[in-house]
C-alpha cells in the first residue's frame, strides 16, 4: 500500500522480497539492524515504521524448549525492540514539533 501511494519502502528482512528497496538485516541482531538504519538514514528521512518481523509457535507448554521460545521471544519482542530503539532518536532528531 505504502509503494502504491509513492512512498519509498525498506524492507529489512532476511529474505528478498521484490517490493520495495530490500536491505539484508536480522533484526534479532541489534548490530544488524543499527546499521541497516544507519544505511538508510544517510540519505533519506524516516517519516513511519512497520515492526512486522514475527512467526508464530503453534504448540502447548510441555512441546515447547525455552531454546524455542527464546528464539520466538527474540524475533518476535526483541526485533522490534531494536528497531525502534535505534529509529525512534533519528525520527525525533527530525521532528519539526
Amino acid at each position: 500500500a505504502f509503494v502504491k501511494e509513492g512512498y519509498q519502502v525498506f524492507n529489512l528482512d532476511i529474505k528478498e522480497v521484490e517490493l520495495g528497496n530490500f536491505i539484508y538485516c536480522d533484526v534479532t541482531n541489534s548490530d544488524n539492524v543499527k546499521l541497516a538504519i544507519e544505511e538508510i538514514s544517510q540519505n533519506n528521512t524516516i517519516d513511519a515504521v512497520v515492526s512486522n518481523a514475527g512467526m508464530h509457535l503453534s504448540a502447548n507448554i510441555e512441546n515447547t524448549s525455552e531454546q524455542a521460545l527464546d528464539k520466538l521471544f527474540d524475533l518476535n519482542v526483541k526485533g522490534a525492540f531494536h528497531l525502534i530503539k535505534n529509529v525512534l532518536p533519528i525520527m525525533k532528531k527530525a521532528s519539526k514539533w
